[in-house]
């Protein structure tokens, strides 16, 4: 009630200064005692709790036009903001009816398309954006788009996407490219669930969840030559996407004899480039290439640079093959802290903090997309 109070407060004194100016006609002296009776009116409805009579007669006494229609806006989103979105809905509304150039026309719509999402009137929502859709607005597509990540609307959305020649926003481009990897999930068609992460790397050429699908189906394929292509890329795309693909790009390197190759490969990756992941892989083959003493050293250096649970675990792990005589109890060591981690989350987002020990591209908490991540930090990947 006080955010109203607030907003009518300089809706009254604005329009009071205004009528003051041209004071010297009588018509407008009878505008402005009309203008205060209708506002004090209107106060007292809002002080005496009846907020529906207090909309009904702020929106009379305002005439909208060019320097009323933002004060009209703003009530209408302080409302939605609340979660009175009945009231957002009928400003909104109220404004439509109104002559207004194209422009207003088409920012009230967008703003009315929001208040029928808040309130979960889907098909009102769809409608009223799809009118305004041929304007060709990338804020416009963002909330189509948003409604049908929420409808789950995917082969919509995609032909909302296809409307458009070009795509400029960064946060656009990446909601159109999980449509098109959503929308692959449900063909059965192998070429054709391709052919949608293709065009997805089209529209993001950054998309790791497209790359890490292609990577997929090559290693199904056998086709380890591609999957490597397709798993490097991540790591130039996304390096924090580098402990889920670990496991795969070693298995890529091995099937194609490259062994070494991948060994020189981890050597050359640095190590603040390096997640634990692939230092543990890094000490695994310094083992084996060179000696486990040098792969103890490593790390070593590694724990005291970076502290670890995993890390820590391999270090108890090549101690155990170094020094048998401390094998029982290294080995009791390993028990507990793998034990511990067991209970830690595999993926964060970084977002909103939620954990989860599953990958998931879109956050189920705050609807990011790909920002739930490989955990970091002491018993992260």
């Amino acid at each position: 009630m006080l955010e109203l109070l607030f907003l009518l407060l300089p809706v009254a004194a604005g329009y009071g200064w205004i009528m003051g100016r041209n004071s010297i006609r009588n018509d407008d002296v009878a505008n402005q005692r009309k203008f205060y009776k209708q506002y004090t009116q209107s106060l007292n409805f809002l002080l005496d709790g009846q907020k529906d009579e207090a909309i009904e007669q702020l929106i009379n006494f305002l005439e909208v036009n060019s320097s009323t229609i933002e004060t009209h806006l703003v009530l209408a989103n302080l409302f939605r903001r609340r979660g009175e979105f009945d009231r957002a809905i009928k400003i909104h509304s109220f404004l439509l009816q109104q002559v207004l150039p194209d422009e207003l026309i088409n920012k009230v719509k967008l703003e009315l398309g929001r208040d029928y999402v808040k309130a979960g009137i889907y098909g009102h929502a769809e409608s009223t954006f799809l009118e305004i859709l041929p304007n060709k607005n990338e804020e416009v597509v963002q909330e189509i788009l948003n409604l049908y990540q929420i409808t789950k609307e995917w082969k919509k959305g995609i032909d909302v996407i296809q409307t458009i020649k070009s795509i400029h926003s960064t946060d656009l481009k990446k909601s159109a490219a999980h449509f098109y990897c959503e929308y692959a999930d449900l063909l059965s068609s192998q070429y054709k669930t391709e052919a949608q992460l293709h065009t997805a790397l089209k529209i993001d050429p950054q998309c790791t969840r497209a790359l890490l699908a292609l990577a997929d189906f090559s290693i199904k394929n056998a086709d380890y030559k591609s999957a490597k292509k397709h798993l490097l890329q991540i790591l130039e795309v996304d390096k924090e996407f580098s402990a889920d693909i670990a496991d795969q790009l070693e298995h890529c390197y091995i099937n194609l004899n490259e062994e070494y190759v991948f060994y020189e490969f981890l050597k050359s990756y640095s190590q603040p480039k390096l997640c634990v992941a692939f230092a543990i892989k890094y000490a695994k083959y310094i083992e084996k290439f060179e000696s486990t003493e040098n792969a103890l050293q490593y790390m070593t250096q590694m724990l005291q640079d970076t502290p670890n649970i995993r890390a820590f675990i391999k270090l108890l792990e090549l101690s155990k093959d170094a020094a048998r005589s401390k094998t029982e109890l290294v080995e009791t060591i390993r028990v507990l802290v793998s034990n511990y981690l067991k209970t830690k989350a595999l993926y964060n987002c970084r977002n909103c903090g939620f954990n989860s020990n599953q990958r998931y591209w879109q956050c189920p908490s705050c609807h990011k997309w790909e920002c739930v991540k490989p955990s970091k930090g002491l018993d992260g990947r």
